[in-house]
């Protein structure tokens, strides 16, 4: 099974990898709240089939934190679930422009926070993410450090 979580951040263009990993096979959930991809990672690992090729990109909008995500990720590792990440991103300034262009709200802007610094802190958050994309899982998300599996927190090796 392919199972593919694509990240990364708001406005870099997650739905537009989406919508070509559709075009080429994937069964692929876009704005998945990130507690049920364990739950839907489970009924797509129970039989072959339709799911064999999955990519899901997850929701942090509505106020939710991105914990939820490092859970989920932790999740699936403790499931077996070997994934992949595809971290998706733009500059800034690329992102600014296309929010403008939108006229929609970054998912952490408010009327404290500028879309610029709203842009800089998801690319802070997402860092752990990033730093671990596009490298086959079982090894540990980037929230676990070794907590879950015995592993040293760096890529799956094992501790000493």
């Amino acid at each position: 099974m392919e199972f593919i979580i694509i990240s990364g951040l708001s406005g870099a263009g997650k739905s537009k990898v989406a919508s070509f990993l559709e075009d080429i096979g994937f069964y692929v959930v876009d704005n998945m709240p990130a507690p049920l991809m364990p739950k839907f990672a489970e009924l797509c690992m129970a039989g072959p089939g339709r799911y064999d090729r999955v990519a899901l990109v997850p929701d942090i909008r509505g106020g939710q934190t991105f914990d939820g995500l490092f859970d989920a990720l932790h999740e699936l590792h403790r499931m077996g679930c070997a994934y992949k990440i595809l971290f998706v991103e733009a500059s800034v300034e690329t992102i600014i422009k296309r929010y403008k262009e939108t006229r929609r709200m970054h998912p952490l802007s408010s009327t404290s926070r500028s879309l610029d610094e709203a842009v800089r802190q998801e690319r802070t958050v997402l860092a752990p993410v990033r730093s671990t994309s596009l490298t086959p899982r079982p090894s540990p998300p980037p929230s676990c450090g070794g907590r879950c599996c015995g592993c040293s927190g760096m890529g799956g090796v094992p501790r000493p």
